[in-house]
């Protein structure tokens, strides 16, 4: 097989892969969603912290993912109120709210 029509092959199967993108688990769009939120509330002593992962769902070009977030100051021990966002992780790695 000529050397074109391998890096075609190659190309064509990256292209049908993109949409798909089953390298986005739901632990890896969770860890972005983490770190993403970490990133927002650098410097903020009341800012927020993931609790839990709700849920996730493949979703085109990307996973949605859940988690339950602690924001604002809190009593030690406190089991709330805590919010639920919705990010989405693109195929890329970028997250968006």
């Amino acid at each position: 097989m000529p050397k074109s029509a391998l890096v075609l092959l190659a190309g064509v199967l990256l292209v049908c892969l993109l949409p798909y993108s089953p390298w986005i688990t739901q632990d890896v769009a969770a860890a972005q969603a983490a770190r993403f939120i970490a990133s927002q509330n650098t410097g903020r002593t009341d800012g927020c912290g993931v609790v839990r992962v709700i849920g996730s769902r493949q979703a085109f070009f990307g996973r949605e993912v859940t988690l339950e977030l602690a924001c604002g100051l809190l009593p030690a021990g406190s089991s709330g109120p805590y919010s639920r966002k919705t990010f989405y992780v693109s195929t890329l790695g970028s997250v968006h709210e």
